[in-house]
């Protein structure tokens, strides 16, 4: 199912990147598990909630896919670099963070955000 994993997690980026929040969701399971790099939501709602919020806070904001792998077993790991303009402060915003998905019969099931590319390499079963 490789490359078919592969397009739902581009498919959630295209929506995110336009902003569209809801079009993001439904490409996660229901139970979807989302874990950022400080905490986790459990289900669409708490998903939904949080991309909100954080969308609320930032202007600006742009997530440039800079390389998917296939990791295999309905794993994806994807290498972005992240930028946003904070809403109050005006404060730039950059990040590079590594992505792991786990998508089941087509839709995002788990994702897991790593400050450390080579963790999350680690972590994917890549090393």
């Amino acid at each position: 199912m490789g490359r078919a994993d592969v397009d739902v997690v581009r498919e959630l980026y295209d929506a995110l990147g336009r902003g569209d929040v809801e079009a993001a969701l439904s490409g996660m399971a229901p139970d979807v598990v989302f874990q950022t790099t400080v905490e986790t939501q459990h289900g669409r709602d708490a998903v939904r909630t949080w991309l909100r919020a954080t969308f609320d806070a930032l202007d600006d904001f742009q997530a440039v896919v800079e390389r998917v792998l296939d990791a295999g077993d309905g794993r994806v790991l994807v290498d972005v670099h992240e930028t946003a303009r904070g809403r109050s402060s005006g404060l730039p915003i950059e990040h590079r963070f590594a992505h792991l998905w786990t998508v089941r019969d087509g839709m995002a099931v788990r994702f897991q955000a790593f400050t450390d590319r080579a963790e999350a390499r680690r972590v994917a079963g890549l090393d």
